[in-house]
């Protein structure tokens, strides 16, 4: 709880002030929850994945990613600082990774140079699969230079077919002799 309220009802509320900010600097704000009803999992999935189904020339444009395709969402994630040990170089001083708690992946990731200026923000982009379920993260990612305003994809898998639901398999099929009999040498 936080304070008088829910964790959900701050963050519902939360949501409401920030899109009526961003909506108000003519970002586009498309959210799936309005209040504690959810919407349809199909529908939420359709909202979710509107980047994974776009052409990559309509998802990537010279500066950023079209925002009307992208779809950013607060969740609740795991900070984790890694800080360059005394007396070694790295052109990466310092990192936060943020391990999202629903996908148990670093999604967004930023990085200091030398001097402490934050440098770049990377980010991967997840796919909503409510058929499995799940939040896949290797819809795709990629990285923004903070300080020179390029970025880059090292990945897209626009329109591929990301998963497929299989058969669950048998407790056995996880144990060190079955790996060793599917294995090659």
């Amino acid at each position: 709880r936080l304070g008088d309220q829910s964790e959900k009802d701050y963050t519902l509320t939360l949501s409401v002030k920030l899109r009526s900010l961003l909506v108000a600097r003519g970002i586009s704000v498309v959210t799936t929850r309005e209040s504690g009803a959810d919407v349809d999992a199909d529908r939420r999935a359709e909202i979710a994945n509107r980047a994974n189904a776009a052409a990559p020339e309509d998802l990537f444009k010279p500066q950023f990613m079209n925002p009307d395709l992208v779809r950013w969402e607060l969740h609740r994630v795991w900070e984790i600082e890694a800080n360059l040990a005394p007396g070694k170089r790295h052109v990466v001083a310092k990192r936060r990774f943020y391990l999202d708690e629903d996908s148990w992946q670093i999604l967004l990731l930023d990085g200091w140079d030398a001097q402490g200026q934050l440098w770049r923000m990377s980010y991967t982009l997840t796919e909503l699969a409510p058929d499995v379920p799940s939040v896949v993260g290797n819809m795709a990612w990629g990285t923004y230079n903070l300080q020179t305003g390029g970025y880059y994809l090292n990945a897209a898998t626009n329109g591929a077919k990301q998963f497929a639901v299989v058969p669950r398999r048998a407790e056995t099929f996880f144990s060190p002799e079955e790996l060793a009999n599917v294995g090659t040498r």
